[in-house]
């Protein structure tokens, strides 16, 4: 019989490593608990021997092994953590909760940018995914205690907020096609005019007030900033730059991108007769296959309770005659 081939230290705890992996698996709720709670304890008392080189050795030994494990147990170990954490605070009193978070806030103070957008990323993520479970009344409860916690902060946590959303905005705004662009710009609006009708009379009308105010400065702003000839030239040769290439389904004209709206069936009520002719198979024309826009004068006159034929509208019995400019009609 062979001599049994002698195994190395590494090996040996490879082999170990993995029997206890093996183990894990297999092992009871309860068990896993009762393993969990004796290795914290344990992990508490070595550290209150430890000396201050002996913490950093081992919180950089942490380090290099979180780098190198693989998704899962990422995954498994952050929700460890998260039903630890909340086992805790629901036996903490209110100082020590406060304690908790001053210590938070210190380790965030000391934390390197790295260390803090990959924080924030798993933050974002974790919350997306609990919203997708959350139901409605959760959300709204959500939603109302963040609301009491932002009455609360200082001034020096929002401004830190609301500059770290106006950064993840600007970011995320720069990954967006511009379809995905006025998607978003669409539901702010919706979003504006859902909480607007929500507010008081008073209230509405004072927001209303403001928000026209804010306005009017910007335009007085923009008007009163002098700009170089260098700048002006650069304004006019990007106003220049797209074509007129945008065809009214309705009136058949050709327009630039700003004076269209993209053409959907649910902004029109084709009950009424008007609709119906103007938006005939036999009367349509695509700006590209599969495209339709409509201009706004069209679009105007024909969203109404009680639409418009549109002056301009070939229904109407115009027509334009065809012009050639350079590479595009008008």
């Amino acid at each position: 019989m062979p001599p049994k081939k002698k195994l190395t230290a590494k090996e040996l705890k490879e082999r170990d490593r993995e029997r206890k992996r093996k183990a894990r698996e297999t092992e009871s709720n309860e068990a896993k608990s009762e393993r969990l709670q004796y290795l914290r304890e344990h992990a508490a008392e070595k550290r209150k021997s430890m000396t201050e080189q002996e913490k950093e050795q081992d919180k950089e030994r942490k380090r290099k092994s979180r780098e190198i494990e693989t998704d899962e147990a990422r995954s498994g170990r952050l929700e460890c953590l998260r039903d630890y954490a909340a086992e805790k605070r629901k036996s903490m009193t209110e100082q020590e909760k406060e304690e908790d978070k001053e210590r938070k806030r210190k380790s965030r103070e000391l934390e390197t940018d790295e260390a803090r957008s990959e924080r924030l990323e798993y933050q974002r993520d974790y919350a997306a995914e609990k919203r997708k479970t959350m139901s409605d009344e959760k959300k709204v409860q959500d939603k109302e205690r963040k609301r009491k916690s932002r009455e609360m902060e200082s001034d020096e946590a929002r401004s830190g907020r609301l500059e770290y959303q106006r950064d993840y905005a600007v970011e995320k705004r720069q990954t967006l096609s511009e379809k995905e662009r006025e998607e978003m710009h669409k539901q702010k609006k919706k979003a504006e005019a859902t909480r607007l009708d929500n507010m008081p009379e008073v209230q509405r009308a004072e927001c209303l007030k403001q928000k026209r105010l804010k306005e009017t400065e910007r335009r007085h702003k923009a008007k009163d900033k002098v700009l170089t000839i260098a700048e002006a030239s650069l304004n006019f040769k990007k106003k220049c730059k797209d074509l007129p290439e945008f065809v009214c389904t309705v009136c058949h004209r050709l327009l630039w991108r700003r004076s269209v709206v993209v053409y959907k069936n649910s902004n029109y009520d084709f009950q009424h007769d008007v609709v119906k002719r103007c938006f005939a198979s036999e009367n349509q024309r695509e700006t590209n296959p599969g495209e339709l826009y409509v201009c706004t004068t069209c679009h105007n006159d024909l969203k109404r309770k009680r639409p418009l034929m549109p002056a301009q509208a070939v229904a109407n019995g115009l027509q334009l005659q065809m012009i050639w400019r350079g590479d595009f009609s008008v």
